[in-house]
């Protein structure tokens, strides 16, 4: 029974996705900082709320220095969809998800915002602890949508997201946050 239900989400989810098609990105209206390393734009201050962001076609870099126990969600537009990426560190370890649900993505409002020590969905009202955040993919549950380990880099000083999933990835969000 669960499978059916998890099984009609995802299909709801997806004809969702396709309803939205035509719609565009506001991205100007946050007071989030932002700034560029390299050719990627990085920033944010946990809000959840669009950041500036400009066309890139490089890497997403997110410096360690940065980050705390706290989410903060960092811009990006990517061939014309504009995408946001939740980062933060938990003990000694370094998370990352889409801002967005891995059932509800095709909904404008499948993105998140911190309470606490949990993660919101602004869609469906489902709370995550921070510390079960970008640790693996559950399917067909709704939850944000991790950037694993072999698709992201660490070294001493940064998180690196390539922009080439970045590319793969922009579909989960095409209806996202839309006005």
């Amino acid at each position: 029974m669960k499978k059916i239900i998890s099984t009609a989400l995802a299909l709801i989810a997806v004809l969702s996705l396709m309803t939205f098609t035509s719609c565009s990105f506001d991205v100007t209206n946050s007071d989030a900082p932002s700034y560029v390393t390299g050719d990627a734009i990085v920033g944010g201050t946990g809000s959840g709320d669009n950041a500036d962001a400009e066309i890139k076609t490089e890497d997403l870099i997110i410096p360690l220095s940065g980050l705390t126990s706290n989410a903060q969600f960092f811009s990006i537009i990517v061939d014309d969809t504009y995408m946001e990426i939740i980062a933060f560190k938990i003990g000694s370890s370094y998370r990352t998800a889409f801002n967005t649900c891995r059932v509800c993505y095709g909904s404008r409002t499948a993105y998140y915002k911190q309470s606490g020590n949990y993660l919101v969905c602004q869609n469906c009202g489902n709370r995550f602890e921070l510390s079960g955040v970008g640790l693996y993919i559950d399917s067909y549950t709704c939850s944000p949508y991790p950037i694993l380990d072999g698709d992201r880099t660490i070294d001493d000083d940064n998180i690196i997201i390539t922009y080439d999933f970045l590319a793969r990835m922009k579909t989960i969000f095409k209806t996202w946050k839309v006005t």
